[in-house]
């Protein structure tokens, strides 16, 4: 009787061991798990008038496709449909991301074919950059008489003629050997023409 006491007593015992070991761990998974996830952004609230003005350009247009750099991270091709800051080309990339190697509490997120209005920051020759803090919002319907205030009417983007490019300057420089080829080639036949004469006919004098 003594000895299943005894034995009952230590199983209770490594099954309260075991209770407490199993409670430490999902703590433990809990904190490092709240550690890892970011956290909801937390933006100084601020007006139209100053995300207007910390902004270098602000569009409104269309994300068409999608794409990855490999030093800079993901991005989205916009088609733009007006400039109500700046000016630049139909077809901007913009990010959403504040680093290529992880989430943050301020990325912004881009779904493609969605409408936005986007306050971004860069060049339009580069990779333009966004995030939940700048105003940037999707859109669905036109914008309030209030955002217009503001904004303004907007302008349209510039549509920019191509420069020749290396194919076309490469058949250029083609078409002008093969004409100078040419004319060295008949000077040539017709120098040798003019010999052949002069060896027939005397009077016939070559210069």
């Amino acid at each position: 009787m003594t000895i299943s006491r005894l034995r009952i007593k230590n199983f209770g015992g490594i099954m309260k061991y075991m209770k407490a070991y199993f409670v430490s761990i999902l703590v433990t998974i809990f904190l490092f798990g709240s550690l890892a996830l970011p956290t909801s952004a937390s933006c100084a609230e601020s007006t139209l008038e100053e995300q207007y003005s910390r902004a270098d350009l602000v569009v409104r247009g269309t994300a068409i496709s999608s794409g990855n750099n490999i030093f800079k991270g993901e991005y989205y091709e916009f088609s733009v449909d007006k400039y109500f800051k700046g000016d630049g080309p139909a077809i901007i990339k913009v990010t959403g991301k504040q680093d290529k190697n992880a989430e943050t509490s301020i990325d912004f997120n881009i779904e493609e074919g969605a409408r936005y209005l986007l306050f971004l920051n860069g060049n339009t020759e580069e990779e333009l950059k966004t995030n939940s803090c700048s105003g940037s919002k999707e859109v669905h319907e036109p914008l309030s008489n209030k955002e217009l205030f503001v904004l303004g009417t907007g302008k349209a983007p510039q549509y920019e003629k191509k420069a020749p490019g290396i194919l076309s300057n490469f058949a250029l420089a083609t078409i002008t050997l093969v004409v100078l080829s040419g004319t060295g080639v008949g000077i040539f036949f017709l120098k040798k023409e003019l010999k052949e004469r002069t060896h027939d006919d005397p009077d016939v004098h070559l210069h």
